[in-house]
């Protein structure tokens, strides 16, 4: 028989859900608490519990919509509902997807892949009432060490006589590929989180052993599917390893070791490890796949110097091509053990990272690798923080003569833009425009008013704008109020301390100064209709 027909002869024995399955499935959706718009009474939909005004008033008083509350009776935490809604006649206050497992006969398991929706449905000039229903998408068998998938379509069509959409489905068909159960959702997505429930004891099922029970947040089907083909990875989660089986069916899953030997059933066999190793990989509590890692990137080391360079390496095991022999690898190694010996209390732990770190900065600072004084310094933390801080002094020279360059640019722009400017300068009644003399004066000005027109220096060099500087005649070089001018000759903004606004003197020294500078720009615009004509 082919598995097929295997899977055609399954489904045709697997029974209805049960309605305590269903209602296990209840008490794990969202918990809310029902209540009439007008007090009189309130139900708990976890514990069913009925608490009228008579009851317990200051309860119902203190009942808000969509709020935090607590039931008196099951003492379960959940949301506060209305059961008066204007804007809808049915509202869905929550949804959740579980698989239910359900032993059968001999080592058969059923799974039934079930959303169970709670809905609060309103008729014209009524009160709301719950009604929960569930839909079953997907189901799975498991038996005679085998996995099987099974789905069914959805089809809907418009019922005239009813007036509404009618939904009915399609017989459960077999599906040739294997994957984790999915709920389709509105706006064409999935959703594939979901809660394992069902019978607590699956003693005599071929899941029987398969340590469900252990995981949380992992590819269950995934894993059930890896069990059924190696049912001796239930030795490995007994065992402790349990965090490593879980990241191989995780989001992000990580490929599962091709050296673990599946087909023996001594943990150390399966592992490639002797008893010694097995004992001190569980009490250190050490990933066996960054053991077999370190064992494989330091053949050099010992057993028992594996485990004590682990904590140093951390992971970094490329981090070791510092050295190109094995003999150099070694004194490396040793050399950190050392440093933690005498500075991991005053210093801190050092690890391989922050020595190829410290090797980093010494090519870029062009030291001499093969000086055995900057190869292997005294203290590596306090070498480690000089190179550090010699590199952060290379690149800030670095930025400050790039700095220099652009900065240069700009100066040559700024003079020449303060050349054009020389016929902006304005003095009248005891005020007077000041042209800026070099491009921080604009910053300087912004610092001492408190103000953004530092912001504007680039643009003022470019000739985009113009800042101009309004100070009292008697105190030319103390900041009193910032304009900017458009490069059209307009007055854009006049702003004084903190932005403040100007007095009535600076306002009529501004409307004298607009009447001065009209015909220069007039000229101006004048020249250049000439050049764009020609």
């Amino acid at each position: 028989m082919t598995k097929k027909e295997r899977a055609a002869a399954l489904i045709k024995d697997f029974p209805e859900l049960r309605k305590k399955d269903v209602d296990r499935c209840m008490k794990l959706m969202p918990h809310h608490i029902l209540f009439r718009h007008d007090r009189s009474e309130c139900r708990c939909n976890y514990c069913g519990k009925v608490i009228t005004m008579d009851e317990n008033p200051e309860y119902l008083l203190l009942l808000n919509h969509d709020t935090k509350t607590t039931c008196p009776a099951c003492g379960k935490e959940g949301y506060a509902v209305c059961d008066c809604y204007n804007y809808s006649n049915t509202v869905e206050r929550g949804a959740s997807n579980f698989a239910v497992f359900r032993k059968g006969e001999g080592d058969i398991c059923y799974v039934y892949c079930i959303r169970i929706r709670i809905r609060l449905d309103r008729q014209i000039g009524g009160f709301a009432v719950e009604d929960y229903s569930y839909t079953e998408s997907q189901r799975y068998i498991f038996a005679d060490g085998l996995a099987y998938r099974f789905g069914r379509e959805e089809h809907g069509y418009f019922d005239p006589k009813q007036n509404r959409a009618v939904y009915c489905f399609s017989p459960w068909q077999y599906r040739t590929r294997y994957t984790e159960p999915t709920w389709d959702q509105p706006g064409f997505c999935t959703d594939k989180q979901y809660c394992p429930v069902g019978d607590d004891d699956l003693g005599g099922t071929c899941l029987q052993y398969a340590q469900i029970d252990k995981f949380e947040g992992i590819a269950l089907f995934l894993y059930i599917q890896f069990y059924l083909k190696h049912p001796n990875v239930e030795y490995l989660v007994k065992l402790g390893f349990q965090k490593m089986v879980s990241g191989w069916f995780t989001g992000y899953c990580t490929a599962i070791p091709d050296w673990i030997d599946w087909k023996q059933n001594d943990v150390r066999k399966m592992l490639g490890v002797n008893a010694y190793e097995l004992r001190r990989i569980r009490e250190q509590s050490i990933d066996i796949t960054d053991y077999h890692t370190m064992r494989e990137m330091c053949p050099f080391l010992s057993v028992e110097e594996c485990f004590i360079y682990m904590n140093i390496v951390r992971y970094n095991y490329g981090y070791l091509s510092i050295f190109d022999d094995d003999k150099r690898r070694r004194e490396m190694l040793r050399y950190i053990r050392r440093q933690n010996e005498k500075y991991a209390e005053s210093k801190g732990f050092m690890t391989l990272r922050e020595y190829r770190d410290y090797f980093s900065e010494c090519r870029q600072l062009q030291y001499d690798w093969n000086d055995r004084t900057i190869r292997f310094p005294r203290c590596l933390a306090d070498a480690h923080t000089r190179s550090s801080n010699a590199v952060t002094a290379l690149r800030y020279e670095e930025l400050q003569r790039e700095k220099l360059r652009k900065d240069e640019e700009a100066r040559r722009k700024f003079e020449e833009s303060t050349r054009k400017r020389r016929r902006l300068g304005f003095e009248k009644d005891g005020l007077m425009i000041r042209i800026p003399a070099a491009l921080h004066e604009i910053v300087d000005e912004g610092r001492a008013l408190h103000h953004c027109v530092g912001g504007y220096a680039s643009r003022h060099a470019e000739g985009k704008l113009h800042i101009l500087f309004i100070r009292k005649a008697a105190a030319p070089d103390t900041p009193y109020f910032t304009m900017e001018l458009s490069a059209e000759g307009k007055v854009v903004q006049v702003r004084g301390l903190r932005n403040c606004d100007p007095p009535k003197a600076v306002k009529a020294f501004v409307e004298d100064y607009k009447k001065y500078i009209l015909p220069l720009f007039a000229k101006r615009q004048e020249r250049e209709k000439v050049r764009i004509s020609a």
